[in-house]
């Protein structure tokens, strides 16, 4: 029987969300063991400065995930309002791309978060466990969650599924449908939505935690930075049902970048 391992960020120093999510019995996440990262660090794990490398690595970065940034303004329909060059500027590209994918200096609340996603992806690696379930604390689990997801794992081999999705990017099309419960669908640009909910295997665990311990990028865009990290195949998708929901992108809760 393949083993789930649980963590929970808490992305603002005080988070009443943390209190909700702990409080609510029906998730079943009170059957499991888990951790909850909530500690503000003094210091991080990670030297970050930026200059100019740091702005070549994040252009280095960008053209890395640039087709899957692509692919999911198509589908959030909004490829006309930001038109993007076709294929990635070899030359020239900060007088072709949009402001929002220029190089930018993260902010101490983009560190924070990458520190306690990085912490719990480490923390699991030297576990023997199968599988690593983040969740951050703006998500909001329906009844019987965790113990779904638990099933998922032992019905589906897999690198990375993106569970609460979140900011209008649903699944498309169905390409696995398991239990009647959850349908599945493969990204293979490696696009993650957004860093609310995922699982990860040890396998991509490992390059997430490469990628992390060197930030460039918030965390969601570094997470599509790390699955493409390696020469072998990651089998990434995106789940679709009611399991969790990804409380900011739906208005419910308030996001820490807005604290």
């Amino acid at each position: 029987m393949k083993t789930l391992s649980i963590a929970i960020v808490s992305c603002s120093k005080f988070s009443s969300r943390l209190v909700n999510i702990l409080s609510n019995n029906d998730t079943t996440l009170m059957d499991y063991d888990f951790k909850v990262y909530s500690r503000e660090p003094t210091s991080f794990s990670f030297n970050y400065s930026y200059d100019e490398l740091t702005r070549e690595r994040w252009l280095s970065c960008l053209s890395i995930i640039y087709q899957s940034l692509k692919d999911n303004m198509q589908l959030l329909g909004q490829s006309d309002s930001f038109p993007l060059p076709e294929i990635f500027p070899d030359s020239q590209p900060m007088e072709q791309l949009p402001q929002w994918m220029l190089p930018r200096c993260l902010t101490l609340g983009d560190l924070s978060v990458i520190s306690k996603h990085l912490r719990a992806v480490n923390d699991f690696l030297i576990t023997s466990e199968d599988y690593l379930l983040i969740m951050e604390d703006d998500v909001i689990l329906a009844p019987q969650a965790i113990s779904q997801l638990n099933r998922l794992i032992q019905e589906h081999i897999f690198d990375f599924i993106d569970i609460a999705g979140g900011d209008g990017l649903k699944v498309h099309e169905h390409h696995l449908s398991l239990l009647d419960t959850f349908y599945l669908e493969e990204k293979t640009n490696c696009a993650t939505r957004t860093a609310c909910a995922y699982i990860l295997s040890r396998n991509s665990a490992s390059v997430v935690s490469t990628t992390l311990s060197s930030p460039v990028m918030p965390i969601d865009w570094s997470l599509s930075v790390a699955l493409h990290s390696r020469n072998q195949r990651m089998g990434v998708y995106w789940l679709d049902g009611d399991i969790m929901v990804h409380g900011s992108s739906v208005g419910l809760v308030k996001s820490w970048r807005q604290s």
